[in-house]
């Protein structure tokens, strides 16, 4: 018999909030989403209300399995000095687990 998989994505990401006023800087909203099997929509959590570790560890414990993480945005700026650096915008980890 074959075993037959769910599977869960989080995405970590980051989304540019722009500027209320004219002349203030724009700030980065960081939040994970996730993706459970059969929901219809992400559940949001914000960072830094949930640590990725902690995060990591309450999948783990529930029976998932890391077996991808994908980064899918980049955004290029300047780093440490080095020029066209590229800084992960959104991440995707996919886990899976076995149907039961």
């Amino acid at each position: 018999m074959r075993t037959r998989w769910e599977y869960l994505v989080i995405s970590a990401q980051y989304t540019l909030v722009p500027a209320e006023t004219k002349g203030e800087p724009s700030t980065w909203l960081y939040e994970y989403a996730l993706l459970w099997p059969g929901a219809q929509e992400e559940e949001k959590r914000p960072y830094p209300g949930e640590n990725f570790s902690n995060l990591l560890a309450e999948v783990g414990r529930d029976g998932w399995e890391l077996v991808t993480a994908v980064v899918n945005d980049t955004w290029i700026t300047e780093v440490r000095g080095i020029p066209n650096a590229g800084i992960p915008v959104r991440t995707a980890y996919t886990f899976k687990r076995p149907i039961e």
